[in-house]
């Protein structure tokens, strides 16, 4: 039996296929019009047919496609296919030598995922299973709690047929027997994963103040939200999921509306070295959120701002909603 708690594969692989029918072919002087508009289709079903293929949980073709799908489909309703083609392999270090040697023979194995978005609803079928029909394409970012992980989330795509399911509340309706869950009700179809370029440890966070319009600043402390500054690991990994850049002097700062976070950190890695100027990997940094303009500052320990980066609202505001913090 494989080691530890056995969790269905839910990482599908696909590869994204659509077709645009051509017209009919004219002759003689309005020939060359006629290839033309050949060429324009098929350029049009060359944009919108998309191929991923992952080999050992690596994906060795169509990196970026998925979210192409997603967008074209989800948002501009346009007619596509995916299609996903997936090699698992087992690993002899990760289950006992007596789930390998009973299931060796049955590997590798290999599944093909289709999806068709006809401009109203999504055809699902894997492999040669009876295809399923699935009205909605949703995505789910999902920030992780630990904060020495390269990964800092993952972005989950997958069909549903209630817009109101999400993919947390499934996963955890799944697992738990008090809330039972259609295995169904949604399909699992990419989990893109989102990486660190800086990653720290042992992070302590001292502090997190909020400032809103035509209101004093506000400090939280511990004894305020000790689940904030007991358990800060996902608030920390959004941080890190950041694209951070080299401050530039000429970038302005709100302070009508903003969220100040105080940290000691543990420098791990930086793959830009943009850090490298600090004197040494235990350091104090202070992370500024402007509200108004959804971008954030840090700062080093004499105050000097050293690294910038824009953010998304919607995930800062999510996960602050978490430890019961609301901003506008």
């Amino acid at each position: 039996m494989v080691k530890g708690k056995t969790i269905k594969a839910f990482l599908v692989l696909g590869a994204l296929l659509f077709s645009i029918a051509g017209g009919g072919c004219a002759t003689g002087q309005n020939s060359a019009v006629s290839n033309s508009g050949e060429e324009n289709v098929n350029n049009e079903k060359l944009n919108n047919d998309f191929f991923i293929e992952i080999y050992d949980n690596e994906i060795i073709a169509g990196e970026g496609e998925i979210e192409k799908f997603f967008q074209l489909t989800n948002e501009d309703k346009q007619e596509s296919k995916i299609e996903i083609k997936e090699t698992i392999l087992l690993n002899e270090e990760k289950c006992t030598e007596e789930y390998y040697e009973e299931h060796k023979d049955e590997y590798p194995k290999i599944s093909t995922t289709l999806i068709h978005f006809d401009g109203n609803e999504y055809i699902y079928s894997y492999n040669e299973q009876e295809p399923r029909v699935y009205q909605y394409l949703k995505s789910e970012k999902i920030f992780y709690t630990v904060e020495s992980a390269d990964a800092a989330f993952h972005t989950e795509y997958y069909l549903v047929n209630d817009d109101n399911i999400t993919y947390s509340s499934y996963m955890e309706a799944l697992f738990d027997s008090s809330k039972p869950a259609n295995f169904y009700s949604l399909v699992p179809v990419k989990s893109v994963f989102g990486y660190k370029e800086i990653k720290f440890c042992n992070s302590i966070l001292l502090n997190l103040s909020i400032k809103k319009e035509a209101s004093e600043k506000m400090d939280i402390s511990a004894e305020e939200n000790d689940k904030l500054f007991n358990f800060p690991g996902k608030l920390l990994c959004f941080i890190d999921s950041l694209k951070w850049e080299r401050y530039i002097e000429s970038l302005d700062f709100s302070y009508e509306n903003y969220v100040v976070i105080d940290t000691e950190r543990t420098l791990v890695s930086d793959d830009k070295e943009l850090l490298s100027k600090l004197e040494n990997d235990n350091c104090r940094l202070t992370y500024e959120f402007d509200l108004k303009n959804a971008i954030v500052f840090v700062k080093s320990s004499d105050g000097t701002r050293i690294l910038y980066a824009q953010y998304d609202k919607i995930d800062f505001q999510e996960i602050l909603n978490n430890f019961n913090i609301f901003i506008e």
